[in-house]
């Protein structure tokens, strides 16, 4: 009996240090973007190795943990390092390579990593990891459901983990309404905690892309009292208007890696070339931001105004976060006055 084991470990062995030699010549410093094209092949043999290697993964993992707590890190983090957008886009092309072990692996990683940008305050990066983490699909519900109900709208990055649950639209029936179940049941806590009502709206995005007509009554009567525009995007979508279908979002994690990788690293290459602003001008730049917001944003700092009695009435309809902003940039409001 032993003798028959021999050759199985010695091949296991010798695959293990296979892999340990493939690793060492992977292009890691590739992750870095130092130059100014993006080298798809090399971040293309890196995906490669990661469906392929568990410790290919796990050093792509431990690669970005310095970006999800900079607290732990003895020096400063290089600005010019842009691999926190790199192993994102790394994962998203391996996604579905990946056998069901190694995408349920780096899903958990990927909802904890975006729980940590939150903390971070990392906007590149959580966005990133949004386009990345929906790729692999229901593998990604069970960690985020964990995360989304011990924390709740608390979390730094709840609007983002909490959307990525429109990807049970895949998974078996349980899931599914496990997470109607959740969407449904935050959203019906909602009129009790006014100042929370632009809370709702990834779990009313989530409804909407899991096509759940029979949270229609719920969502009409929040409306009523919220007036939202994302929410008011969700009923027309519900309701199956053709105007509201013909301009139904898609989700962030569709997008190709090949468009917003280079579309971020562009973006977040032209704010670093910008100077470096003084101490306390941060604060500044924040306080004359409040002002202006209290003249142009009603969601920003005076959603609701008083009737003196208990009802809540609000001044003007909130901006939804897909909607321009108002401060005339040409962006969405959630790319700009309400991010």
């Amino acid at each position: 009996m032993a003798r028959s084991n021999t050759p199985s470990i010695g091949a296991s062995i010798g695959r293990r240090l296979k892999i340990m030699s493939v690793s060492h010549q992977l292009p890691w410093s590739a992750l870095e973007l130092r130059q100014p094209e993006i080298p798809w092949d090399d971040l293309r043999s890196l995906a490669a190795a990661a469906v392929e290697s568990a410790d290919v993964r796990q050093k792509l993992m431990d690669r970005l943990e310095p970006f999800l707590d900079t607290s732990k890190v003895d020096d400063e983090i290089d600005r010019t390092d842009l691999a926190f957008l790199t192993i994102p886009a790394i994962f998203a092309l391996a996604a579905e390579r990946l056998d069901e072990s190694g995408r349920r692996e780096s899903a958990a990683f990927l909802i904890h990593a975006l729980y940590c940008a939150g903390k971070e305050s990392n906007d590149w990066l959580l966005e990133a990891l949004e386009h990345t983490a929906g790729r692999f699909g229901p593998a990604l519900v069970e960690p985020a459901l964990m995360l989304l109900k011990k924390y709740g709208s608390k979390m730094e990055s709840w609007s983002y983990i909490c959307s990525l649950l429109e990807v049970a639209k895949d998974a078996d029936e349980q899931t599914k309404q496990s997470v109607l179940e959740f969407c449904r049941g935050y959203i019906q806590s909602a009129p009790d905690r006014f100042e929370q009502w632009s809370s709702i709206d990834p779990p009313v995005w989530v409804l909407r892309g899991l096509d759940d007509k029979e949270s229609l009554p719920l969502l009409r009567e929040i409306q009523d009292q919220a007036q939202t525009g994302d929410l008011q995007e969700a009923i027309d979508i519900l309701e199956e208007k053709p105007e509201a279908l013909a301009d139904r979002p898609i989700p962030y994690w569709e997008e190709p890696v090949e468009k917003w990788l280079p579309r971020d690293v562009e973006h977040l290459r032209r704010r670093l070339a910008e100077p470096e602003e003084e101490d306390g001008a941060d604060d500044a730049l924040e306080t004359n931001y409040d002002e202006e917001a209290e003249a142009y944003v009603p969601s920003a700092t005076r959603r609701f105004r008083s009737t003196g009695a208990d009802t809540i009435i609000r001044e003007f309809p909130r901006i939804g976060r897909n909607e321009p902003c108002p401060c005339g940039s040409g962006k969405k409001y959630k790319k700009c006055c309400g991010s």
